[in-house]
């Protein structure tokens, strides 16, 4: 026989004797909305078996369906097979679809609802389709309607959409991190938008005077290439400008400096950087091989050899010579007047120039001119002086 849905429940129940109660809608289901609430639809089932008393005959035809020839206690339900409309074979649910009785009396399923279908539940409430069940409408469906930017499913914060289902971010402005090494973007994340800061190699400055032609390393750091200032012969001070050049306070006019130019002396600033002194030259001497400016306005020679000739300008040496030391000296002599001379003097070479006494007013003992001149070129020199 075709067991009633309703009588099964209830002598389930009953043979349980559960004190409870439970609405069942009119085709004999369960309410679908899972609440123990009379929604017009439904009637109420007394499950309180030991307040209401069931007379045996009606558990039996309970548990047969019904069937008026009765059957003995105890025996198998027996169930018919298929169904007989589309009532029996509804779920209840909208959203997975209008389940139906077919030819074969066998029940099919329907077609599911696409997800954000609108629907109304078994209770009668309005809702939308979500994984073919029909839900109320609202932030974390997973379906993005009325004033919703998005929606995720989820509530998790800066995850692009917020828990109350609007954009984390919404311009590009929103997302500045204040770094100028970064590109600050709000851009599409899954069903939302996110602040993305991704690094770049634009200019910028790391703050670093002694650093020039700044620029970020796509690491999201400020670095530029290093330099120093060094102070200049007549700088006071030289800082880093930051562009690779130094800023100067010079000294002023007249404090000394030194050109590193040799052959000035008396160096001294100019008021501008520039330091110059009176120039002046070095010539060697005859017993020096070469001469050098000192800086100060002298020269230091090296000597030549002693083994040079050279001439110390006196006249009263002979056989002059260099004496290793950048000086000449020669053997030194004398010539003094003798008898008729008038006088006698040094020749630099070891004699003497003699002038004779000729006049005749001298004594007889001195030649006449003619004699004076023969003894003046047969005259030898005197030796020289012994050292």
């Amino acid at each position: 026989m075709r067991l009633n849905a309703l009588g099964i429940l209830i002598a389930s129940l009953v043979s349980t004797g559960c004190g409870c109660s439970a609405f069942v809608d009119k085709t004999g289901q369960l309410d679908p909305d899972g609440l123990d609430v009379d929604d017009g639809a439904e009637i109420q089932v007394d499950m309180d078996a030991p307040d209401v008393p069931v007379d045996a005959s009606d558990a039996e035809d309970a548990v047969d369906g019904g069937d008026p020839a009765g059957d003995p206690p105890g025996d198998p339900i027996e169930e018919e097979a298929g169904c007989g409309s589309d009532e029996e074979c509804s779920d209840g649910e909208p959203c997975n679809g209008a389940e139906t009785c077919g030819t074969d009396g066998e029940c099919h399923d329907g077609t599911p609802l696409a997800d954000g279908t609108d629907c109304v539940s078994a209770a009668g409430v309005d809702g939308i389709c979500i994984d073919e069940v029909c839900r109320p409408p609202g932030c974390g469906d997973g379906i993005v309607t009325g004033t919703e930017e998005c929606d995720d499913e989820n509530t998790t914060p800066g995850d692009g959409c917020e828990n109350d289902c609007t954009f984390t971010c919404h311009t590009d402005g929103e997302c500045d991190d204040s770094d100028l090494c970064t590109d600050d973007a709000c851009a599409s994340a899954g069903t939302g938008r996110l602040c993305q800061n991704a690094f770049n190699t634009v200019p910028c400055n790391d703050a670093n005077d002694c650093t020039h032609t700044d620029a970020c390393n796509g690491a999201g750091v400020c670095v530029g290439t290093s330099y120093i200032c060094t102070l200049g012969v007549c700088e006071v001070t030289s800082v880093c400008d930051g562009s690779g050049g130094c800023t100067v306070t010079f000294a002023g006019p007249g404090t000394g400096c030194s050109d590193l130019a040799a052959c000035t002396h008396t160096d001294v600033c100019d008021g501008s950087g520039g330091c110059s002194g009176t120039s002046y030259s070095c010539s060697p001497g005859q017993c020096e091989d070469s001469s050098a400016c000192d800086g100060l306005g002298g020269c230091v020679g090296t000597p030549s050899p002693s083994t040079r000739t050279c001439n110390d300008t006196n006249d009263c040496t002979h056989t002059d010579h260099c004496d290793g030391s950048g000086s000449c000296t020669g053997t030194g002599y004398s010539c003094s007047a003798g008898t008729c001379e008038v006088t006698s003097t040094c020749d630099g070479s070891g004699g003497c120039t003699i002038t004779f006494d000729a006049s005749p007013a001298r004594t007889p003992t001195c030649a006449t001119g003619r004699e004076a001149a023969v003894a003046r070129a047969t005259r030898a020199p005197p030796a020289p002086a012994r050292r």
